[in-house]
């Protein structure tokens, strides 16, 4: 730990000396001074000064700065005086990297002598005191308007005779217009009450908590795969006859959470009409218009300033964008639950983030985001705006979230009183992280991070929010880095090949996906890598191919190439410590495809995918103790290994087995065990395509 500190301490020397010539000063908040000739000057946004110039930042005063040579941000929030390069030093305040779509709206911002954030450099609390007041004379014209709107409740009113009157005056789309209207009107008091109640609960809804001791990911035994002596003619090698027995340990929990994802939409904004767990039948009972946008009153952005409304940014290598401009900048004067609360209320749980909130929603549609590719999104932007690592970027982030339909809550580290956390509710229980439970939800800290500290939670949460899942039940769109190409050949079935490049920014999401289980049962986490699809790209390069090798033949004959394709030493085996230094890391199909090297679990996951995506053909996963096999729903009189799940006969097929044909399976030895028994196996039914 000593080393990782010091390290940081020369990284950051580093950036300071790293400094460009000039600095932009893009914020300030409080009567921040620099020293000019001598003389102490007002510090304001849109002016440059040195690294070696000596400022003077007050209690609760804060100043950005960018160096737009050197691609960083530097937040000063710490009281002081010193050099601005002694001031970054500090390890208590940030300096983090930006780029070049961040640089470009900072410039932009810059030209816009309309922001409001430019008066701030004298007083903290402008922004915030100027979307209060504008917040009071919108509730002042809701009342003038409700003063003149005879009956609320009846937007056609009293006389029922006249809309039901002659054709000539049943104004029909105008009607329509008025119901849309007042539909959108009335979700928007809705929301706007609930979120102004849910900020004043902030302020007092806070009780210290200890952490829960984090679920220990499963200890597996490495298995070694089968390997056949070479001499060993393939076609001279016969199963044995046919074995079904009877499943006993079946698991549903994954396919049940799969259904109720697939029943439903994801979580979407606060409605009224809302249940708390939305079905089926979701918001497409409304008009269109509502639908639109999930409810929100859209905001018209005046035309002087549209030039600045859209914040850019790059996610996962996906060029993206919300209306998100200067003037909503985010400040914590200081860390208590009070100024949290009043945040919340004064700026963030406004109408003037409605736009932002559309267009997260709106992207997370676009791009067919999981719910952890989701949080993840609104972490980059808020990120990008408030600062990565401040306060005001957890409580953007947070605010979002829970706006777009998730459970979240804000706490205080017990242990470090000026930092500001998020806590996400998650039906699952994720692998190696602390947690707090509440009503069989499990509640993380984001980013996940491997501490046992206890917090101050803030118990206060939004209505009718939805726990995270962590099943990725679309194929996900990120923009395009493609790895080299990797051959995969089958010796005995040569026509049995992928030549397959990767998409690398997948990739890097798939190495932030946290494994998990659901109802305490390991095994489903195995059944969330293989129900995952294969994206689009990976289908259009391999599967043509495969389909026309595959062509004509019997579902048996199918099962046994696919299964030869992904069997060792085709796909080289290497297990998860030698590769990763770490006891258990499964894969997703695609990054089987990518790596060098998988083990057991990667294989069969691979294996049953490709199965039931050109075949059609049923699969489940098999676990004995220390291993991960597949089973196919073959149809035909097949001998060897087999065992009957919910009515159905499934073959084993073993792509650790070099060789093996459909039917065979490790015996007792192979697995490190003294007697195969089956109740000590686990059956996982896996998503129909």
């Amino acid at each position: 730990m000593k080393h990782r500190a010091g390290l940081s301490v020369v990284l950051c020397v580093m950036s300071v000396m790293a400094f460009a010539q000039n600095l932009l000063v893009y914020h300030v908040v409080g009567d921040v001074t620099y020293v000019s000739n001598g003389r102490n000057e007002p510090l304001t946004m849109n002016m440059y000064i040195e690294p070696s110039t000596t400022i003077n930042i007050p209690y609760e005063g804060k100043v950005e700065l960018l160096d737009i040579k050197a691609k960083n941000r530097v937040i000063l929030t710490t009281p002081g005086r010193g050099s601005v390069s002694a001031l970054t030093a500090d390890s208590r305040n940030i300096l983090c990297r930006i780029n070049e779509r961040y640089i470009e709206y900072v410039k932009k911002q810059m030209s816009n002598t309309a922001l409001v954030s430019m008066q701030r450099y004298t007083d903290f609390a402008t922004v915030t005191r100027a979307m209060a007041g504008a917040k009071d004379e919108d509730v002042r014209k809701k009342r003038d308007d409700d003063f003149f709107d005879d009956d609320d409740d009846d937007f056609f009113g009293d006389d029922d005779d006249d809309f039901f009157g002659d054709d000539d005056d049943w104004d029909l789309r105008g009607d329509f217009e008025r119901y849309r209207e007042k539909a959108i009107k009335d979700f928007e008091a809705y929301r706007q009450q609930a979120n102004q109640e849910y900020a004043e609960a902030v302020k007092l809804a806070w009780k210290y908590f200890e952490t829960e001791p984090a679920v220990a990911e499963p200890k597996l035994k490495e298995v070694e795969p089968v390997w056949r002596d070479e001499s060993v003619a393939t076609e001279k090698w016969k199963v044995i006859e046919k074995v079904e027995k009877v499943a006993k340990n079946v698991v549903e929990f994954a396919k049940n959470e799969i259904e109720r994802m697939l029943g439903r939409r994801q979580p979407v904004p606060l409605r009224p009409d809302m249940p708390d767990e939305p079905d089926r039948a979701d918001i497409t009972e409304f008009p269109d218009s509502v639908v639109e946008n999930y409810g929100i009153e859209e905001q018209e952005v005046p035309e002087e300033l549209v030039a600045y409304n859209d914040f850019t940014f790059t996610f996962y290598g996906t060029e993206m964008k919300v209306r998100l401009d200067e003037s909503k900048r985010l400040f914590l004067n200081k860390l208590t639950a009070n100024s949290v609360g009043e945040l919340l209320g004064d700026q963030l749980c406004t109408k003037y983030y409605n736009n932002t909130i559309i267009d997260c929603v709106d992207l997370r549609q676009k791009y067919k985001l999981s719910d952890w590719a989701y949080l993840q999104l609104l972490d980059t932007i808020a990120s990008n705006f408030c600062g990565r690592g401040t306060n005001e970027a957890v409580l953007l982030t947070g605010f979002l979230f829970a706006q777009s339909g998730y459970k979240m809550k804000f706490a205080f580290d017990a242990n470090k009183d000026n930092r500001l956390c998020l806590m996400i509710g998650s039906r699952h229980s994720i692998y190696g992280y602390s947690y707090l439970m509440d009503n069989d939800c499990y509640y993380y800290i984001y980013p996940l991070t491997k501490t046992n500290n206890p917090v101050r939670l803030c118990q206060a949460e939004l209505q009718k929010t939805q726990a995270v899942s962590l099943l990725i039940t679309d194929v996900q769109q990120f923009g395009p880095d493609m790895s080299e190409v990797r051959e995969i050949q089958s010796k005995r079935f040569p026509e049995m090949q992928m030549r397959v490049s990767v998409n690398r920014n997948l990739m890097r999401f798939y190495d932030t996906y946290p494994h998990s289980e659901l109802n305490k049962d390991f095994t489903t986490h195995w059944a969330m890598l293989a129900n995952t699809p294969m994206q689009d790209d990976i289908k259009r390069q391999i599967y043509p191919g495969l389909k026309a090798a595959l062509e004509g033949l019997s579902n048996y004959e199918k099962v046994e190439r696919i299964l030869d394709l992904v069997q060792i030493p085709n796909m080289k085996y290497v297990s998860d410590y030698d590769m990763w230094g770490v006891n258990d890391r499964a894969f997703f199909s695609e990054e089987t495809l990518g790596y060098s090297g998988s083990d057991c679990e990667d294989h069969a996951i691979l294996f049953t995918r490709l199965v039931r995506d050109l075949t059609g053909l049923k699969c489940i996963l098999i676990y004995y103790p220390n291993h991960l096999a597949a089973g196919v729903c073959i149809g035909d009189d097949t001998k060897g290994h087999a065992y009957i799940v919910n009515g159905r006969v499934y073959t084993v097929a073993d792509p650790c087995i070099e060789r093996a044909k459909p039917g065979e399976e490790m015996t007792a030895r192979n697995l490190g065990i003294a007697e195969l028994r089956i109740e000590d196996m686990r059956f996982i039914p896996l998503k129909d395509e």
